[in-house]
This record gives structure tokens, C-alpha cells and sequence, in this order.
């Protein structure tokens, strides 16, 4: 019988997947970014790194007793149509923060730049592959790492249950 893959493992190579097409897709149109810097992020070395380190964080976080990529069992309103609202709802909070303070226009002064913003229709690639990177670098690496370090390395599994709540991971000691 051939092993099958993990959900989590499944849904990040999915995302990683949609990374390198939002990489081929500005292969050919660059100058959608506002600066190097922009587009440095979605560079091939970078989307390598992204690739190993999440590998790495998806094996610490089945280590560790995160829940699945895709979450517990449940509703889609739970796991989707939840998730959607709360991101909209911050999205609003960081307009109306930007319209009072003016804070991008700021950036983009010192930048000297237009405006730090992307425009549509690529903002909607860039802008969701900037959030699975973030995903990546914290909660699919930093997190984990921290907690299997701290619970599974340095209190070889003392406390574990304190660190991890109920019903936490068992490590090798």
C-alpha cells in the first residue's frame, strides 16, 4: 500500500505550489512591484527557503499537537467563512488606521515612491503570497521550533502538558 501524505503536508504544498505560480506569473510582468524590495521576497532562492522551512515547521507542528492544516473537523462556516470575516474586519481596522494617520503615504515618501501600494488585478496574487510567506515564517516554523525546543528539548517533556494544553504530543527523549 503506498503512504499517503499528511493533510497539513497536502495544503502546504498546495500553497507552496500557488508561490511558485505568483512567481511565474510576475516573472513576465515585473513591473508590477513598487520597489526591488517588493519583489525581492518571491525571488527562486527565497521561495527554496520558504519550501525547506516549511517543510521543517510542518513536521515541528505534528510534533508539537498544532491541529491540522486544515483544522479540526467542522463546519466550512468555521473554517472558512470565519476566518474570511475576521481578515476582512482587520483589513478595515488597517484602512481606517491609514486614512487617519496616513502612514503608507508616509513610507512611500521616504521610499520615494507613488505609493507603497500594488495595484489590482496583481494585488491579488502578491498580496495573498506575502501572507502565506508570513504564515510560513511564524506560525509554521517560529512557533513550532519555540515550543519543541522549550517543551521537547530543553524540559525533555516535563511540563509538557502546561506548554501544549490538554492532551499535548509526546516527545522522544
Amino acid at each position: 500500500m503506498k503512504p499517503s501524505l499528511s493533510v497539513s503536508l497536502k495544503v502546504y504544498l498546495g500553497l507552496m505550489a500557488f508561490l511558485v505560480a505568483i512567481k511565474l506569473v510576475l516573472t513576465y510582468f515585473p513591473e508590477v512591484f513598487r520597489s526591488p524590495a517588493q519583489a525581492a521576497v518571491f525571488e527562486w532562492k527565497f521561495l527554496a527557503i520558504w519550501t525547506v522551512t516549511g517543510l521543517l515547521g510542518v513536521m515541528l507542528a505534528a510534533r508539537t499537537g498544532f491541529p491540522p492544516a486544515w483544522g479540526e473537523s467542522g463546519t466550512n462556516a468555521k473554517r472558512i467563512w470565519l476566518p474570511l470575516a475576521l481578515g476582512a474586519a482587520l483589513g478595515a481596522i488597517a484602512i481606517i488606521t491609514d486614512l487617519a494617520t496616513g502612514w503608507t503615504k508616509l513610507v512611500a515618501e521616504k521610499m520615494h515612491l507613488p505609493t507603497i501600494h500594488i495595484e489590482l488585478p496583481a494585488s491579488a496574487l502578491i498580496y495573498p503570497g506575502g501572507a502565506i510567506i508570513v504564515e510560513v515564517i511564524y506560525r509554521l516554523l517560529l512557533i513550532p521550533l519555540l515550543l519543541w525546543l522549550i517543551s521537547g528539548v530543553i524540559l525533555r517533556g516535563r511540563q509538557e502538558e502546561r506548554l501544549l494544553g490538554a492532551g499535548g504530543a509526546d516527545f522522544p527523549s
